[in-house]
């Protein structure tokens, strides 16, 4: 192979990678739609969203500044946060509205504050836990960066040893208090920092895989498959990082790496199958798609309540298929006006207009 098929072949993968976010955001969605197997989504595609960032991390070149980290993802991901927590209220309050009184008002407030749930204030979907969690992930990885390079020189080389000690810190607090939550998703991100470290320390083992035959690609997604299925049978509870809470450790963080790699080998299998533009438009606007299709799920819910009732369909409106659907159509008007409007929510900042000639 040639350097010029090596850098084209490095070029792919990478985009494949981005193609593979996009996968990730559709079992977002297809899970909070009702999907068969929803069980076995829930027990990989949050960390397989972390996972991704590490390997797009182990990419990155140049001194990591703790400060332009903080300052670049506080745009990204804090912005887009409390500006759709904010809408969510305002939306909440038209149906909720013993919101209104002091207290209620003043506990939804503290909620959004502290990316805690309240019983007061579930809203019309839970926090938006994923966006400060990405934010925390992103601090802790540029304070532990700078730490080892400071000392080793090198991330990559500690990664398996970083992300194992932030599971096992996990594991520690959710031992200390298992019915308690830490503020900001300070624990979540815990679990989300030691998945980033594992995706840097898995960069060679995707790249290796990238290359091979297709035979080897369905043996590794057959095996990671397996590997989910059994860490969700054997498993006391169900991975639930969006309350922190994932049974037993030791059966649910191996089955979540597993099924890393198990989407990971269905994409580069099925990379000339896929609806690469979709998948990539989910990829690109994955900031935005998070809270928006939870609003859009949540108004349809209330609209089909009423459909169901007249009978106007020979199937449910529960319809796992019609409710993809549904939201997919809303959906993209949505983020059309989120991205031409308010980037700010799809955490691209405000744009800078150009003075008139």
């Amino acid at each position: 192979m040639s350097d010029g098929d090596n850098l084209n072949s490095g070029a792919l993968r990478v985009a494949f990678i981005d193609t593979l976010r996009g996968v990730a955001m559709l079992l977002v969605i297809f899970h909070h739609c009702g999907a068969p197997g929803s069980d076995l989504i829930l027990a990989f595609h949050m960390p397989l969203f972390f996972w991704l960032s590490g390997y797009v991390q182990s990419l990155q070149k140049g001194d990591i500044s703790l400060w332009v980290t903080i300052k670049k993802r506080f745009v990204r991901l804090m912005l887009p946060y409390f500006g759709f927590e904010l809408i969510n209220l305002g939306i909440s309050l038209v149906f909720y509205p013993h919101l209104l009184h002091a207290n209620n008002f003043q506990s939804a407030l503290w909620s959004i504050a502290s990316c805690v749930n309240v019983p007061v204030y579930y809203g019309i979907c839970l926090r938006l836990w994923f966006l400060p969690c990405m934010f925390v992930v992103g601090i802790l990885y540029a304070l532990i960066a700078k730490m080892i390079e400071w000392r080793h020189g090198s991330v990559a080389k500690w990664s398996w040893a970083c992300g194992l000690a932030f599971i096992l810190l996990s594991f520690a607090v959710n031992t200390a208090m298992p019915e308690g939550r830490l503020p900001f998703a300070l624990d979540t991100g815990l679990v989300g920092a030691g998945f980033l470290f594992f995706g840097i320390a898995c960069r060679p083992y995707v790249d290796w895989l990238y290359v091979q035959k297709w035979y080897v690609l369905a043996a590794v997604a057959i095996i990671g498959g397996g590997g989910v299925y059994a860490a969700q049978e054997l498993n006391s509870s169900l991975f639930l990082m969006y309350v922190d809470q994932y049974g037993d450790y030791l059966y649910a963080m191996p089955g979540a790496l597993a099924g890393c790699f198990f989407a990971c080998s269905l994409v580069f299998l099925c990379k000339d199958m896929l609806p690469v533009r979709m998948v990539n438009y989910l990829s690109r606007n994955s900031l935005a798609i998070f809270p928006v299709h939870l609003d859009i799920l949540f108004l349809v819910s209330v609209l089909l309540k009423s459909v169901d009732s007249l009978q106007l369909f020979p199937f449910s409106s529960n319809n796992f298929v019609f409710k993809v659907i549904f939201v997919c159509v809303l959906m993209i008007p949505c983020i059309w006006v989120v991205n031409r409007f308010f980037p700010v929510l799809a955490g691209k900042g405000w744009k800078k207009r150009e003075p008139r000639q």
